[in-house]
């Protein structure tokens, strides 16, 4: 009788923790049940980071209670920066909007590139839809083969905006290598 009591008290300790989890998780999906998501996709319609917001639009609705729908929408401007300060300062603060960003959004602030108006620890960083590597290419009749031919070479590297992707990869190797890159702005998408 006494293993029966042990495994009751162990059950009975088990489910008291469980308790609040399951509460929440109800509470959570009275609170998504007939809801929308807006996804703030940081960038234009059709480029990768696009295809993987509105992929996750697509599927993860079903892993969230309450099984909300998500609405995809592009806010362009400033490889991200416009979206991100949307969702800063306008966005409701509970959860029925999410953003899709360039990875470096959260280092941005620590870079110095760029004025930001957002800080990136108030955000919820919840992943990343991919891991991905970064390379640069130049033309084959381009004098830089190499990295160490940006030395003594410059190479012209196109980026859609101020403290784009490609350019806050760029900025170390101009400033703390003495690459000579010239990074031109305004390509879109």
């Amino acid at each position: 009788m006494s293993i029966f009591r042990a495994t009751f008290a162990a059950i009975a300790a088990a489910a008291s923790l469980l308790a609040p989890a399951l509460a929440s998780a109800d509470a959570v999906e009275d609170f998504y049940k007939g809801k929308s998501i807006t996804v703030t996709i940081g960038t234009e319609a059709g480029g990768g980071y696009d295809q993987y917001a509105r992929t996750l639009s697509r599927h993860i609705g079903r892993f969230i209670p309450g099984k909300p729908t998500l609405i995809a929408k592009n806010v362009p401007g400033a490889d991200g920066l416009q979206a991100t300060s949307r969702l800063y300062a306008i966005a409701p603060k509970d959860g029925t909007e999410i953003g899709t960003f360039h990875r470096d959004i959260p280092v941005l602030p620590l870079l110095g590139l760029v004025k930001i108006d957002y800080d990136p620890t108030k955000f919820g960083w919840i992943g990343s839809m991919n891991e991905e590597t970064t390379i640069c290419m130049s033309w084959h009749t381009s004098p830089v083969k190499t990295f160490q031919d940006t030395f003594t070479h410059q190479l012209i590297v196109g980026v859609t905006a101020a403290g784009a992707t490609l350019d806050t990869f760029e900025a170390p190797l101009i400033n703390l290598f003495g690459a000579k890159l010239k990074v031109v702005a305004g390509y879109r998408g």
